[in-house]
Parts: C-alpha cells; structure tokens; sequence
C-alpha cells in the first residue's frame, strides 16, 4: 500500500512534463496512451472498488455494528460504528447522487459532462476518503514516515525548479526537445505547451511553471507544500541552517511563478506559521521579521508592478467575468446553469461541441472579453460550484469543504495535552498544518481555481486523508 502511494506521489509530479514529452516529442498519441494518461482515475476507481469489496466480503450482515470479528481481529481493522469521517462520507454520497440526478433527468445533462464536474469539483473529497479507508485498514503508525519522505523529494524538486527557471530564462529554445514550443505563448487542449509564460503574455519577465502546466498550478503546489516543508524540514533546525538555504530557496521558488495570488498568499501562510509556533514571542518576531518582510516584499511589489502585477488583461476579467457569472446565475440560482458548463470541465465540453447552445453563449462572452479560450472561466473556485450545481447544492458541498477545514480542532487540543509523547504532538502538528495549506489554496481560490489541479489536490488529498487516518488511529491507542 505504501508503494503504490509512493507511485501516486511521484507520477502525478511528472504527470505533465511525461505527457508533453511523450505526445508532442515522440508523436505518440491515441486511445491506448489516452488510457496511460488516465492512470490516477483508474488508480481512484480500483481503490474504490478494492475498498468496497472488503466491506462487502467481511460485512458482519447478521450485525450492524460492523465488520466480522475475524478480520477485526487483525491487524486490517476497521468498524463502521468507529470511523471518524461516517458523516462526511455521508454528505458526500448525498451530494455525488443528488446533482448526478438533477444533472442527468432535470436538467437534461450528458453523463460524459457530469463525469467531467465531478471530476474537478467532487473527486478531491473522493480521494480523501479512499485514502482514509486505506490507511486506516493496512496501515500502521509509524507509516506516517511518508510525508517525511515526500518533503525529501521535493527537497529535490525545489532544487531542480530554481534550475527550470534559470534555463527557460537564458535558453528556452532548449525545452524544444522535450516537446514545448518556443513560440506559443499559453497552453490549451491539442497544441505543445509553451517554453516560457510571461508577465504580459508575450514579453517581458519569464515565469516559471517548472513541471507544471502553467505558473499559477506551479503557485499553487508551493502554497499547498509549504506547512509542511516548514514543519518537516525546518522548524526543527538552527536559525542558521533554517534561513539558509531552504527558507530562502522556497521563496525564490514562489517568487519566480510570478503569481501574485501565491506570493501574496505565501506571506500570509507564513504569518499564520509564525503566530501558531512562536507564540509567547510573537511580539518580537512581528517586529524583527514580520514588519521587515512585509516592507521588503511592498518595494519588490512596488519596482515590479508595471511588469508583473499591473497586468491589464488578467485585472479586467478577474472583476469582470465574475460579473457576467451574476448574469447567468440569475437564470437559475437553485439547480444552477447546468454540470460541466464552468472552467474547467466547459473547455472540455465545448471543445468538442461548439454547436452547442451553451458553448455559444460562452463563446459571446469569451469574444466580448478578447480571450481565446473555448470554456468559460468564471475565476473563482466557488463561483464554478455555484454554477454549475446551484446555491442548493453548493451548501452541501461547503459543508463537507469546511469540515475539511476544521479538523485540526482535535488535533489542537491534542497539544494542548501535557502528557503527550512527542511522536502524537508531531503527528497533531501535521493535522494542523494540512489544514493551512487547505486555507492557503482557499485564499488563492477566490480569484482562481486552485482546487481542480490533478498534479495538486490529487495527491495532497491522499496525504491528508493517510495522516488523518493514521493520526486518528494514534489517537484511539494512547
């Protein structure tokens, strides 16, 4: 089991560069490499598959209490009457049958579209529970050591990011051999993805998107790693060591998307990290680091701006397609506009169908905003919800969101506990700090969608749903 997480972990990192590789340098493409491409759904739905079979299999039927007595009795254990997360599960299922209903019979939706939505608004929910269940039957504590593992890779990604960003700089001629294209200047469906984004699309500073599809995406898993890279790797060394080199290596990292969301969000992670570890000094680290960086990161804001925040394109849709969403939100604000029909499930659907009523009325829109992509990108994480399932079943879906959120409540108190042995108060810090890069992608997902992401939400979904498990487990043994 923890092999085959290590393998989600890993591929889903390479996942874009193997794919841009592979279709556009060795010209291979097709239904049998459009099913390797599909390997982490088809990961998701074995895992489903797996983990109903062994609740069918070792259901007690004549009990409602739980699992046969016999599988209890091994190390595999699991009892329906003590899983932590029944009413999440709950409300998920509730969720996922209802808008599947509404979309397919009232509201007259291809199944292929519902697919889609579910895919970038669902699946994440999905995938912690799965990996929950997993980690909670075959895992044991001390697996926990994963996440320590991860940061050690990335540890190395972070190296080889800042490498990336030197290289599209002075030769991006040079990725030509691994499938991008010098000459494009954003990525879409079917055509290579660029060697370098810049500020103002075609000119000025270079972005880095490292492995990722574009810099933002590249933002977004830096935003979501952070807590823990700060915990794992450098609260516990020297101030020395801790400053030099990681702390600085990770903000050149962020700094280098030039994503103002991420950098800015960055900052206030940071602030959060500080203020729940240095507490009762919290005066002194506001005025000695927390003012400094705060004045420091305004005058680079500040000499940048013209180039890399002032940009005109980005500013006017960010205020105004939210705008044309109240527009059609209006038509109806119950059930919504329809699954599938919002960033970014709608390119897809459009993409193949721009006869579509829909797809037309998108692309009046797109057209009325000189933006060239197919689907309609509302520029907001909620505002797609919203779109597409309706104000009755978004609050369904904040519900299970906000339960994610606030997990760390136990696992806070939890530490506040003096007889605690460190390996449960580490264990409690890494619950607490999953739920800051939860709040960190939240942040950026009010002007963005940080929350469709496979290479991001997919495999920081099963972490969080592993260590919950295995922090859960922990807890019920001391």
């Amino acid at each position: 089991m923890i092999l085959l997480f290590k393998i989600f972990f890993i591929w889903l990192i390479l996942q874009f560069f193997l794919q841009t590789f592979i279709t556009f340098e060795l010209g291979l493409d097709g239904g049998f490499w459009k099913v390797i491409w599909s390997w982490k759904e088809i990961f998701v739905v074995a895992w489903a598959i797996f983990v109903l079979y062994i609740f069918v299999k070792n259901f007690n039927w004549k009990n409602s209490k739980g699992l046969k007595s016999e599988f209890e009795n091994r190390r595999y254990e699991l009892n329906l009457n003590k899983i932590p997360i029944i009413k999440f599960v709950s409300v998920f299922l509730i969720t996922f049958i209802i808008t599947l209903i509404v979309s397919i019979i009232i509201k007259k939706v291809w199944i292929w579209n519902y697919i889609l939505s579910a895919k970038y608004n669902l699946i994440w929910f999905f995938i912690f529970i799965l990996s929950f269940l997993l980690s909670r039957i075959f895992l044991k504590v001390e697996d926990m050591k994963i996440i320590y593992w991860y940061n050690r890779l990335f540890k190395i990604a972070l190296v080889w990011a800042i490498a990336w960003r030197a290289m599209v700089w002075l030769i991006p001629n040079f990725l030509k051999f691994f499938g991008y294209n010098q000459y494009n200047y954003e990525w879409t469906i079917g055509i290579q993805p660029p060697a370098a984004y810049y500020t103002m699309i075609n000119h000025w500073f270079v972005r880095n998107q490292f492995l990722f599809e574009r810099p933002i995406n590249f933002g977004f898993f830096l935003i979501a790693l952070w807590p823990l890279f700060y915990l794992v790797v450098l609260k516990w060394k020297s101030k020395r060591k801790m400053i030099l080199p990681w702390s600085i290596v990770y903000w050149l990292a962020v700094f280098s998307t030039l994503s103002r969301a991420a950098i800015w969000v960055w900052i206030i992670q940071t602030i959060i990290i500080l203020i729940l570890i240095y507490r009762k000094n919290i005066g002194k680290i506001f005025w000695r680091l927390i003012v400094p960086l705060i004045i420091l990161i305004g005058i680079g804001w500040t000499y940048f701006y013209k180039t890399s925040g002032d940009r005109v394109h980005s500013n006017i849709w960010h205020v105004q397609l939210p705008l044309e969403w109240l527009k059609i939100f209006a038509e109806n604000p119950i059930f919504g506009w329809w699954a599938g029909y919002a960033w970014p499930a709608s390119h897809q659907v459009c993409y193949n169908n721009l006869e579509d009523t829909k797809c037309q009325k998108i692309k009046e829109i797109n057209d009325k905003y000189e933006i060239t992509t197919i689907g309609f990108n509302p520029e907001n994480q909620y505002i797609q919800v919203l779109m597409e399932y309706g104000i009755l079943w978004f609050i369904w879906w904040i519900i299970m969101y906000v339960w994610l959120h606030i997990v760390w409540i136990k696992a806070w108190l939890d530490i506040r506990k003096k007889k605690l042995s460190k390996e449960i108060r580490q264990n409690s810090r890494i619950i607490i700090w999953f739920s800051i890069w939860l709040l960190g992608l939240s942040m950026e997902a009010f002007v963005l969608h940080s929350f469709v992401d496979r290479m991001i939400v997919y495999p920081f979904m099963a972490m969080f749903g592993l260590a919950y498990a295995l922090y859960w487990k922990q807890s019920r043994s001391k």
